[in-house]
């Protein structure tokens, strides 16, 4: 994650008071994004395949596959720091949508294991006191020197009213941790987050086996973008 710019403890607030019309970043200014790649439109010249009907994205050196349906968050509702900000849409509904987050760190923080122990720490301090920390894995990752990811359990606060006027109840999240590391900068970090009873665990096998990242690519350029490509 931006570990510099951005708190667990914002990340919390973007599933609930985001949609309350709150803004969770309102103290950190918007991450500098690097000026997004065309996305290939050839799965064969992509290390990592796209699942048939799924959207590839791809902004600031990498890209990923998001379920159909999935869109990016409106302008009022996203986390400001992130490279990307897409799920399912909120509507009005009483728990939090399934949501998909993409971060990239563009300072020298550390190597994968302290990454990995500061975003533990911001978690423990900025989460619920009710959050639960599971232990990690090491994962593979298309472009990736290493990755490694393990899962959040909190309840979210319960909000009255919402930007689409309806309530939203407290609801029990669980969140997966993804940190990519890779040679050099930037490095990257990805978020799904949904109620427990909601999360797809396919979906986000799915997920996790499109990315493809290419810090290469955008080293020390600063533009926003993002394209997109049905899959």
């Amino acid at each position: 994650m931006t570990i510099r710019t951005l708190t667990a403890s914002g990340m919390a607030l973007g599933l609930t008071l985001v949609l309350g019309g709150c803004d969770a970043a309102q103290d950190t200014p918007p991450q500098e994004l690097a000026q997004a790649t065309v996305a290939p439109s050839d799965a064969a010249e992509r290390t990592a395949p796209a699942p048939d009907g799924w959207v590839l994205r791809q902004s600031a050196g990498f890209s990923v596959a998001t379920p159909p349906g999935w869109v990016p968050r409106p302008e009022d509702q996203r986390v400001r720091q992130a490279a990307m900000d897409v799920g399912v849409p909120f509507t009005g509904q009483s728990t939090p949508p399934s949501r998909l987050l993409v971060f990239l760190e563009r300072d020298h923080v550390g190597d994968l294991d302290l990454r990995e122990q500061v975003l533990r720490l911001q978690l423990q301090s900025g989460l619920p006191s009710d959050a639960t920390i599971d232990t990690s894995t090491d994962v593979k990752i298309a472009g990736a020197s290493a990755a490694r990811e393990f899962d959040t359990y909190y309840t979210t606060a319960a909000v009255a009213r919402t930007v689409t006027g309806t309530p939203l109840k407290a609801t029990r999240i669980r969140q997966v941790e993804l940190l990519v590391e890779t040679e050099g900068l930037p490095k990257f970090g990805f978020r799904y987050a949904a109620p427990v009873a909601e999360f797809d665990e396919e979906a986000w096998e799915r997920i996790k086996s499109s990315i493809e990242v290419r810090p290469e690519e955008v080293r020390g350029v600063v533009v926003d973008g993002e394209d997109t490509v049905e899959g």
